[in-house]
This record gives structure tokens, C-alpha cells and sequence, in this order.
């Protein structure tokens, strides 16, 4: 089990850089976690990338359903009663309460985060929480 944030999902969904560092990330994994707030944020991103005109907005559904058919188990996880942790995650390392959701997920959860998100990648690497990919490029 390995926590996957949004960064990393619309990276796989618009065939980004680090995609392919992304699969090679959760490729072994049996299950991916998130929290529910997950869907919102990869709908947001699909929308964001058509005003950027990067997709077209004939290409969101395929990318919804292309996400809901992920080869891996996503256990969406609430977070309503961690909003305290969440709040205080966010605060000290100067994260949206969203990037800080899925760091208190896997500090929770005893997992890595694959995440392409330079400043929650920074504060889980504070956490001690293992990250992935690795290394990026650029």
C-alpha cells in the first residue's frame, strides 16, 4: 500500500513527465490509498489542463473513467476527524490543508507518498516519510 495524491494521478492521466517514474512507483503495489478529496482534485486538474489547452474537454470523460478503472485497489480514506493534524501538518510546513491531507494519510497509514508535488514532497521528506519517484527531472 502506497498514498498517491493528485499530482501524481493527473501525471498519469495526461501521460506528463514522471509518469512513467509514477508507475514504476506503484507498479509493485497491490493497492493505492488517498484521501477523499482525491476524485475532486484529479477532476480539478483534467479542467485546469483543458483551460490551459493542454486536453481538449472531449478528453475528461475518457480521463475519468481511464481513472476509474485503475489496475489498483484506491481505498479512499476520510479525513474529517483528522482535520486538527491536518491543520497543524499544513501550518508548519506551509501546505494547502489538501497536500497536507494525503501527508497526514501516510504518516497515518506508516506508508510512502508518490507525489510530484515539490513543496509536499519537501515535507514528507521532513516527516521522514519515504517518497516517490525518487528523484525528479527538471
Amino acid at each position: 500500500m502506497i498514498v498517491i495524491d493528485s499530482s501524481a494521478v493527473a501525471a498519469l492521466l495526461l501521460r506528463e513527465e514522471g509518469a512513467a517514474a509514477i508507475l514504476r512507483a506503484v507498479e509493485v503495489q497491490e493497492s493505492l490509498v488517498a484521501p477523499a478529496l482525491l476524485p475532486y482534485e484529479v477532476t480539478s486538474a483534467l479542467h485546469a489542463a483543458v483551460r490551459r489547452k493542454r486536453i481538449g474537454q472531449d478528453a475528461v470523460p475518457r480521463c475519468i473513467a481511464h481513472f476509474l478503472r485503475f489496475p489498483w485497489a484506491l481505498d479512499i480514506q476520510s479525513s474529517e476527524v483528522r482535520v486538527q493534524e491536518i491543520s497543524r501538518l499544513a501550518a508548519r510546513h506551509d501546505l494547502t490543508p489538501y497536500d497536507a491531507a494525503y501527508l497526514e494519510l501516510a504518516m497515518r497509514q506508516g506508508t510512502a507518498i508518490v507525489s510530484l508535488d515539490a513543496e509536499l514532497r519537501a515535507a514528507a521528506k521532513a516527516e521522514m516519510v519515504e517518497v516517490y519517484p525518487k528523484t525528479l527531472k527538471g
